[in-house]
């Protein structure tokens, strides 16, 4: 199922169906009328594109009247009522929440690989950007630093505390030095959630493994 580009990129907030709320737009509504809401739109994607428009007016009714979101549902599901009678078949009201059901269950396995997929690509960059850091300590010092936290205080590495905080939030990221060398172990909180790959940076390479193993230096090898 198509997710867009928008949805990618605000899913270290919260992912929502093919258009994202904001975080005050949710505020205003239960859990269960989000999760309606989520629904609808899967309806909604398999049947029309929306224009942006249409959209903000859409936000604008729910949070005017909650029960609005009951409404737009019903009259999404009418239109699907409309196109089969176009086509001459017997309504089917059981078998229309039986297909919103499947596709929402569909929207939420892809959706969940979507941000694993993401997640787990921040935790590459964060590494690489942790092995660039530690290049410029060694060429300076002649030494790796003692700790995270004393690298990415360190004003020459480009680190960014709040992209460190938000990747801590999602994998266990663990730092190692060692007589002449170092290391970062790197696994989900959440394995399953937040990621799959566990990951291993030494120096210069970052393996990976898939099947929740330690990874080593046999592992598959990020190019």
């Amino acid at each position: 199922m198509r997710l867009s580009t928008r949805i990618i990129k605000n899913c270290w907030i919260t992912v929502f169906f093919g258009f994202v709320f904001t975080a005050n737009v949710f505020a205003g509504l239960t859990e269960a009328e989000r999760y309606e809401m989520e629904k609808l739109q899967v309806l909604v994607e398999k049947n029309a594109e929306m224009s942006q428009g249409q959209m903000q007016r859409w936000e604008e009714l729910i949070l005017k009247d909650p029960d609005n979101l009951r409404k737009i549902r019903q009259k999404e599901i009418e239109k699907w009522k409309d196109a089969q009678r176009a086509e001459g078949k017997e309504i089917d009201q059981v078998g229309i929440e039986r297909k919103l059901e499947t596709e929402w269950n569909d929207f939420l396995l892809e959706k969940n690989k979507k941000i694993i997929n993401l997640n787990e690509q921040n935790v590459v960059l964060f590494l690489k950007q942790i092995r660039d850091a530690c290049r410029i300590e060694n060429q300076n010092k002649q030494t790796y630093p003692q700790d995270l936290n004393t690298l990415i205080l360190n004003s020459q590495a480009n680190i960014e505390p709040e992209f460190y905080a938000k990747i801590k939030k999602i994998y266990n990221i663990r730092y190692k030095k060692t007589v002449e060398n170092y290391q970062v172990l790197a696994f989900p909180l959440n394995p399953g959630q937040s990621g799959n790959k566990n990951f291993l940076l030494d120096s210069e390479n970052i393996f990976f493994t898939i099947d929740g193993s330690l990874p080593t230096l046999n592992s598959h090898k990020i190019l």
